[in-house]
């Protein structure tokens, strides 16, 4: 699943057995046998129980080849694929199964608050500020500008398996991508050959919806096995430290995207500088001003489709009072298990 907890002692949960059970049926991303009963998007409503939420740090997107697909192609990808319907199939909203969620402001079933246009989540500071407005309109893909099929490889070994499995079928189904889709579940190595059209990958862990990182998902090597960042730095004219094009290499990144000698490497390469001043500067204006740089360039080069984010769940037993568990803030997951309080007996 997404979140997770490490190096914490807890305490054994009152009845733990009988409370996780009542969260078992057909629930994803969740964390069983902590404190709290259960960690998951879906929000039920147990008497037993009550949910806090937290900005959600976890999203889906397809990342497409560039060496595969040209940019006119990688317009209709994403254009082919409505984060829309895909958002409401995955949470079956206005069917008898539907899996209900909040957010931290205590909204119910704001589905479509979820949806991602930008590589910045909807759910971050720059979209919430309306620094950055990304274009919501839905556009009709031009399928005869397409391969026969689209190849798009995802790898459930590396968690959020529950969560492929769900997003595989709905893509592959002909009534959500008009059968021009083929997605298929594969090892960590595939990955790393480039054989595919694109990727269907889970980003996780960004703490905070300001300092988001934008080196996990452009310049991460493919390899979800092991995080490694393809970063190389040379000194400037001025004498600063800048980034170096080789940080771009086609067999680096999970778009193949090269700023040294592919067709796109002028772009490429500015792209990179982009990424470069947003996740180095210190200057809260230079930030929003290559954020706004990010977005667009990547808007041009269609880089990818930036799906949804999965809302942060966590249940909590009665035995602990409400009002003491913060998850949203300055409150990390580990502050509030070392803040609760139980709730005084009746």
């Amino acid at each position: 699943g997404g979140a997770t907890l490490s190096r914490v002692t807890l305490m054994p949960f009152v009845d733990n057995s009988t409370y996780t059970t009542e969260f078992r049926g057909g629930a994803i991303n969740t964390l069983l046998e902590t404190p709290f009963g259960s960690m998951s998007p879906i929000l039920p409503i147990p008497e037993n129980g009550f949910v806090k939420s937290n900005i959600s740090t976890t999203f889906f997107a397809v990342l497409f080849n560039t060496e595969r697909l040209t940019r006119e192609q990688r317009r209709q990808v994403r254009a082919l694929l409505n984060a829309r319907l895909i958002l409401r199939r995955f949470f079956k909203v206005g069917t008898q199964q539907q899996r209900n969620i909040v957010d931290y402001k205590g909204n119910q079933n704001n589905f479509d608050d979820y949806l991602n246009w930008s590589v910045f989540p909807s759910s971050s500071y720059y979209i919430e500020e309306d620094v950055i407005e990304p274009s919501t309109d839905e556009v009709i893909a031009d399928v005869s500008l397409l391969p026969d099929t689209v190849r798009i490889k995802a790898c459930m070994n590396s968690g959020f398996r529950e969560e492929y499995t769900e997003l595989i079928d709905i893509l592959n189904d002909p009534s959500v991508t008009r059968g021009r889709i083929r997605v298929t579940a594969v090892p960590n190595e595939e990955l790393g050959r480039g054989d595919y059209d694109a990727v269907l990958v889970a980003f996780s862990g960004y703490r905070s919806n300001f300092l988001f990182d934008l080196y996990d998902i452009f310049l991460r090597e493919p390899d979800l096995d092991v995080y490694r960042i393809s970063l190389e730095t040379e000194d400037g004219a001025s004498g600063n430290s800048t980034v170096s094009r080789r940080s771009l290499r086609g067999d680096r990144n999970f778009f193949r995207l090269d700023a040294n000698n592919s067709a796109e490497r002028e772009d490429a390469e500015t792209f990179l500088r982009s990424v470069f001043g947003f996740m180095s500067t210190h200057q809260i204006g230079d930030k929003l001003e290559y954020a706004r740089r990010v977005d667009a360039l990547e808007h041009e080069m269609a880089l990818g489709a930036w799906l949804f984010s999965l809302p942060s769940l966590a249940y909590f037993g009665k035995q602990f009072d409400e009002s003491s568990i913060d998850l949203y803030g300055v409150a990390s997951q580990l502050s509030t298990i070392e803040r609760w309080r139980e709730r005084p007996l009746e």
